[in-house]
């Protein structure tokens, strides 16, 4: 039986956002940030984005920026590459 992790997502006036779940950052750019969050991809959409504090060690983030859209992408259409590990190479 495959667990699936619990992820949590707060949206204070679609221009803070606090994610539970997050073990990578994948893509990031002012307009869009995809997470890794295990299972699936969280995308996000908007303008101006901002991560504040990252923290895969307890699967944390916070971001910053005018949120157009969510959306999860499922285990088929996730993307291999680490951010990180190809921001240090």
């Amino acid at each position: 039986m495959n667990t699936i992790e619990q992820s949590y997502i707060a949206i204070e006036n679609r221009t803070k956002m606090e994610i539970k779940g997050v073990s990578d950052v994948l893509s990031y750019d002012g307009e869009r940030i995809i997470f890794d969050m295990g299972e699936c991809e969280l995308v996000i959409l908007g303008k101006d984005f901002n991560i504040k504090k990252i923290d895969v060690e307890n699967k944390t983030a916070e971001i910053c920026g005018y949120l157009y859209s969510l959306s999860y992408n499922d285990g088929k259409q996730k993307s291999t590459k680490s951010f990180f590990t190809s921001l240090f190479k």
